[in-house]
């Protein structure tokens, strides 16, 4: 809806910002993809949950909500249509359409489908996570010893690898 849109000014090629009504003033992060936005709040008011808006999925235009199931969160990632948390215990939780699906390994059937409750990442869990980026066909996480862990799509298939911090320093 126009009320959550940055739009083009009265001058040509100027952005007026404005503010998006309906999140909590206590904003500490924050991540897009090219229709959507996640907004991380504080700890101190709100407890570190997630709100998102924009266009979600298959929910065009979403006004801002709270992602259920998410708390203590630290950081988000989005793309595409795929976002990410992380927890204050270093659990990634993913949610959204087919770069989500396919980390998650879901089954073929479900690739192509929306998933609306977040769920934890199945290969790094006991592994606490510190960072997680998301591009449309990537994705990468450090964990909290320095290992990097990278995700590509190759097909409908990921394949996944990783490179000890010693080679990257």
């Amino acid at each position: 809806s126009e009320e959550f849109e940055v739009r083009v000014g009265e001058e040509e090629g100027a952005w007026r910002p404005k503010p998006v009504p309906g999140v909590p003033p206590c904003a500490v992060r924050l991540a897009c993809g090219p229709y959507h936005t996640l907004a991380l709040l504080s700890a101190g008011k709100g407890g570190g949950r997630v709100w998102q808006w924009g266009d979600v999925s298959d929910t065009p235009q979403a006004p801002p909500h709270p992602v259920q199931g998410l708390e203590r969160i630290v950081q988000v990632a989005a793309t595409n249509d795929a976002n990410a948390a992380i927890d204050a215990d270093g659990c990634v939780l993913l949610w959204g359409g087919s770069l989500a699906n396919l980390l998650l390994e879901a089954p073929p059937h479900v690739l192509g489908g929306v998933r609306r409750d977040p769920a934890p990442l199945r290969p790094l869990r006991g592994r606490a996570v510190r960072s997680i980026s998301l591009g449309g066909s990537i994705a990468t996480a450090v964990t909290a010893d320095g290992e990097v862990w990278l995700w590509t799509l190759s097909s409908l298939a990921s394949v996944a690898g990783t490179v000890r911090r010693r080679f990257i320093e």
